[in-house]
């Protein structure tokens, strides 16, 4: 019974407090409020449609986040290359140990190699290049290939961590990339067949990408940046509305209050709309109630029981779940 009692007790308050809220504020007040709400929402939706978004995006971020990616890849690129060439000078460093350990003229041969690596490098890069593209390299092809995809997986998950803390650093703030995201970027064969492609200057156009950049451009940051816009817009336009309305609702409000039979009829229809909102709120909560009842009935607080002993309550709760009292 104590818990029927509480029931009623929410019910009578709620329509109180309906009453004396909607008397004081006001049926302009009241609809003010609500029609501007629901034009700033249905505003800033529109304002900040995909369109905007995309259109900002492009003009004022999208070459900052294209200088970042750019910076980035040309740097991962050079420290590729620079651990391929010193890959290849140990190689070449263990090579006299393993034919001939004490033949110094081999050893001798070895350090020239490694000093015409280092001196010619570019041209080396240059001839390298373009061998590739004489012969038509498929670098997707290649990594296709399931001793090699395995490979670019662990590589991908030992260097996400430091590839997402140099990008992170230099990306515009407000926009950031996920290690899991990095990582899954380093073990996608797009991405790696692009940037081999890049580092072996080869046209990347056949694969839907102008190169690596274009791809983490157009598949990593831009869906990012564009919700964060889209965010950001809404939020900024909804507020701005809603202080713009705020200005002429209060000239309304004002003018409504200096003509006392105008007012004195808004504060009586003021409370008619506090009441019904105030009904509509019990009803809602008499249906979470009754679906909560229709999944389980045996807790001590919520259940037909208590509902049955309200005297008020289970008017409101016959509308939602007709039959369901006696």
């Amino acid at each position: 019974m104590q818990y029927s009692l509480i029931y009623d007790a929410v019910v009578v308050i709620a329509l109180l407090t309906g009453i004396s809220k909607g008397y004081k504020k006001g049926a302009v007040k009241m609809i003010l409020s609500i029609t501007f709400t629901l034009i700033s929402i249905g505003a800033a939706s529109y304002l900040s449609s995909e369109r905007f978004c995309e259109k900002l995006y492009d003009e004022y971020i999208r070459d900052k986040v294209t200088e970042v990616c750019t910076n980035a890849v040309n740097s991962s690129i050079e420290k590729a290359k620079d651990e391929i060439s010193r890959k290849t000078k140990d190689t070449i460093r263990q090579i006299p140990d393993s034919i001939a350990p004490d033949n110094k003229g081999i050893s001798d041969i070895a350090d020239d190699v490694i000093s015409f690596i280092d001196e010619h490098s570019k041209d080396i890069d240059d001839t390298i290049s373009s061998i590739a593209d004489s012969i038509g390299l498929d670098v997707g092809e290649i990594i296709s290939n399931e001793a090699v995809s395995e490979a670019i997986d662990r590589a991908a998950e030992k260097y996400s961590e430091s590839a997402v803390r140099q990008i992170n650093a230099e990306l515009p703030a407000g926009l950031s990339i996920k290690q899991s995201q990095i990582e899954q970027a380093l073990s996608d064969k797009k991405l790696i067949e692009l940037f081999i492609n890049d580092m072996l200057r080869l046209d990347s156009t056949k694969t839907g990408y102008t190169g690596t950049v274009d791809y983490i451009e157009r598949t990593m940051i831009r869906p990012v940046a564009l919700r964060a816009i889209h965010l950001v817009s809404w939020t900024v336009i909804f507020a701005v509305l809603r202080i713009l309305f705020q200005i002429i609702s209060s000239v309304i409000i004002a003018i409504k209050r200096s003509i006392p039979v105008i007012n004195s009829a808004d504060k009586i229809a003021g409370s008619a709309l506090g009441l019904v909102s105030s009904i509509m709120a019990v009803t809602v909560l008499a249906f979470i109630i009754s679906r909560i009842i229709m999944v389980t009935d045996n807790i001590d607080y919520i259940n037909s029981t208590v509902v049955n002993d309200t005297i008020i309550f289970r008017y409101v709760y016959d509308l939602v779940a007709p039959g369901n009292t006696n």
